[in-house]
């Protein structure tokens, strides 16, 4: 029997995590694309008026991000804001400041981005599929059914979700784990159209 060893994409983590006020409540990063949900995070934005949501990524279907900013601006939102196609500089800032990382898509092969917010000291809260349940150990922070989403953000705000330690231990982790594989710091470069 050879022992095997899971390598996943490398990430850069930051040495420290940054003194950054987190005035973000929910952050979200991926492809503005339907398989995102970003629509779907609109509408959870609007169920909780008085949580502040930053929706990021680069646009991979134009008439789907047009339906977002309208459906932002139709719902009147002031507590959302859209930053599409943004610099990795600007991702990084906004992840910096955010609180919870939320990550919608269902069977994501690993989600580089779930990584990249734990890096930067986001509580993640994901899908209970694909390759982000190895990372996102802990049960508390994956939901099966969107209804569930609301009641696990207010969790972890308010502190009753992870238990004490589990963010620290999960960052080391991403910080081993992804780092293995070239042993050179790597820095999120999204791939923007």
């Amino acid at each position: 029997d050879t022992p095997v060893q899971v390598v996943y994409p490398p990430v850069d983590v930051p040495p420290s995590l940054p003194d950054a006020q987190r005035d973000i409540d929910v952050v979200t990063l991926g492809s503005i694309a339907p398989d995102k949900y970003q629509l779907e995070q609109v509408e959870l934005a609007a169920f909780m008026p008085k949580r502040r949501f930053a929706i990021l990524g680069g646009v991979q279907s134009r008439t789907y991000a047009r339906r977002v900013v309208r459906a932002v601006k139709m719902k009147g939102l002031t507590n959302v804001t859209l930053a599409f196609n943004a610099p990795a500089q600007r991702v990084s800032r906004y992840l910096d400041r955010a609180r919870i990382f939320l990550h919608m898509k269902e069977n994501e092969h690993f989600g580089i981005s779930v990584a990249q917010a734990i890096a930067h000291g986001c509580t993640p809260i994901v899908h209970d599929s694909g390759g982000q349940v190895e990372l996102v150990t802990d049960p508390t922070l994956r939901f099966s059914e969107r209804g569930d989403v609301p009641r696990i953000i207010r969790d972890a705000l308010i502190g009753r979700i992870p238990e004490p330690g589990y963010m620290h231990e999960l960052r080391a982790r991403v910080a081993h784990s992804t780092s293995i594989s070239t042993g050179v710091p790597y820095t999120l470069r999204p791939k923007f159209r």
